[in-house]
């Protein structure tokens, strides 16, 4: 290929990806989403307030003494208290998970006190920090290395967190460039503790500094050494592998063969192969086997993860499972259920027979695909139609696009339990639906590890990586460039 060729692709490249850009890139629409609760009461939305008041502590620990820059103080103490939560907030503790309302919402609140915690520092960083009576508690040396370790951290948290809003890598090569926030964190805290500070070693304001600086570091090791190792997985093996038209049914055994505990409807795994630090992605548990050590996932082939991975299982393979997770509320007890599923968003819904069966009353089910060839499950759904276990309605795709809104309208009634799984657009026209016609609650979960914002910035990323490289951007690039354009990964949608 001629430079002038080049060149004219280059263009191309840029062209298409200008065009791509849409204004609801910039929408924080996601965030309006997971704070949504119909006729439910908003308990998760007090966890993220006691990490505010944790930050607003920091004013009351500092002194107002004539002479002291109290609020850069201020921001720079925030901006250390900011940069733990987030770390906690992906440590995916159970407890964490609970507190903040699901997996999908810590995720959102992760990114947001971490861009909170840049704007305190790069606010901290402009302030004139004056202390009135300044203790050193390690020396003037030491405080005078921590401050240059500070300006390095500013820095390199910049470049990360715009890599990674901004999507400018691929997922495969983000994870691990996102570990790489420990070094401005360890930067930062070591200039928190040896700063001249308005407070002595050991008092109320220094321990509350160290103990922050703590629960950050303890966050990251735990997330990094037990679980991204995969030291709480389950030692599984592939038993069998079904595969269809774009998705591929595999049922998994643990090898201690004891049964899965604490596993309920809608709720999903982490799957990866049985090496550790190896990525793994989730997936929705779409029924019960007669063995209670089986399960069974379908992965769509539609993420740069799964484009990769499906064809190379096989039965015999090895894998690490973890734990079950996800608060989807999928069955009620003496409420009308109404499902809306969303092609592969269908999986939550995929539980055994026996426990449709045990319902109090038939739930209704909306579904959502395009083409019947290759709608998942959709002749095990009409043959519950048949039977009286669920009353469904389906929707085909395919031949144009439907008026979604109306046929939701259509199905939700006042005082029903409503769940949908699915693309964004379609729990979007959900919850509109729901609060139009006054159901008694709605639940969803959307995943998104990234939080990405903007618009993804890895096709220009290709665009010049094929232009620098045209012959070998193939062979090496694929750390660089994204196979096909980013999705939301869901575990219904992976």
């Amino acid at each position: 290929m001629t430079l002038l060729q080049r060149l004219g692709r280059l263009g191309s490249d840029l062209g298409s990806f200008v065009k791509g850009i849409r204004a609801k890139d910039f929408y924080p629409s996601e965030e309006l989403i997971a704070a949504v609760s119909v006729s439910q009461s908003r308990w998760h939305l007090l966890a993220p307030l006691v990490i505010v008041a944790a930050v607003g502590v920091n004013w009351i620990l500092l002194p107002a003494d004539p002479g002291t820059d109290r609020l850069g103080l201020f921001y720079g103490m925030g901006s250390i208290v900011l940069m733990s939560a987030t770390l906690l907030l992906a440590s995916r503790l159970p407890l964490i998970d609970r507190l903040f309302g699901g997996f999908d919402r810590v995720y959102i609140w992760h990114r947001w006190f971490g861009i909170a915690a840049i704007v305190f520092l790069l606010l901290h960083a402009n302030a004139e920090n004056e202390v009135a009576n300044a203790v050193f508690p390690f020396g003037e040396d030491a405080e005078e290395t921590g401050t240059g370790l500070a300006e390095t951290a500013q820095n390199f948290f910049l470049v990360l967190i715009v890599i990674s809003i901004l999507r400018v890598l691929p997922y495969r090569t983000w994870r691990y460039s996102h570990l790489l926030l420990i070094v401005p964190f360890t930067f930062s805290a070591i200039h928190v503790v040896t700063a001249e500070q308005p407070f002595a070693l050991g008092s109320p304001g220094s321990l509350w500094l160290w103990a922050w600086s703590g629960i950050g570091f303890l966050s990251f090791f735990y997330r990094v050494l037990i679980v991204d190792s995969g030291l709480l997985d389950v030692r599984a093996t592939v038993v069998r592998v079904e595969h269809t038209a774009d998705a591929v049914a595999v049922t998994i055994q643990r090898n201690d063969k004891k049964p899965w505990k604490s596993l309920r409807p809608g709720q999903f795994v982490f799957i990866r192969d049985a090496l550790p630090w190896h990525e793994r992605h989730p997936f929705t548990v779409v029924h019960d086997d007669s063995d209670a050590s089986h399960l069974t996932v379908i992965i769509k082939e539609v993420g740069d993860w799964t484009m990769r991975v499906a064809p190379k299982l096989h039965e015999g393979m090895r894998v690490a499972v973890s734990r079950p997770l996800g608060h989807l509320s999928v069955v009620t007890q003496g409420q009308q259920d109404v499902w809306i599923a969303g092609g592969s968003g269908v999986t939550p819904f995929l539980f055994s027979e026996e426990q449709i069966q045990e319902m109090d009353i038939p739930p209704r089910m909306l579904y959502f695909y395009r083409g019947a060839e290759t709608a998942i499950a959709l002749t095990t759904l009409r043959r519950w139609n048949e039977a009286g276990l669920l009353d469904l309605t389906e929707v085909d795709t395919y031949a144009g696009r439907p008026n979604t809104k109306k046929i939701i309208g259509e199905h939700i009634n006042p005082g029903d339990h409503v769940v949908v799984c699915g693309p964004r657009s379609l729990v979007v026209d959900t919850i509109r639906q729901v609060r139009r016609n006054k159901a008694e609650s709605l639940a969803f979960e959307l995943y998104d590890y990234r939080s990405p914002y903007g618009p993804n910035l890895n096709p220009v990323i290709a665009a010049i990586v094929r232009f620098l490289f045209p012959s070998a951007w193939l062979k090496g690039g694929r750390w660089l460039i994204e196979e096909q354009p980013d999705k939301t990964p869901s575990p219904a949608a992976q």
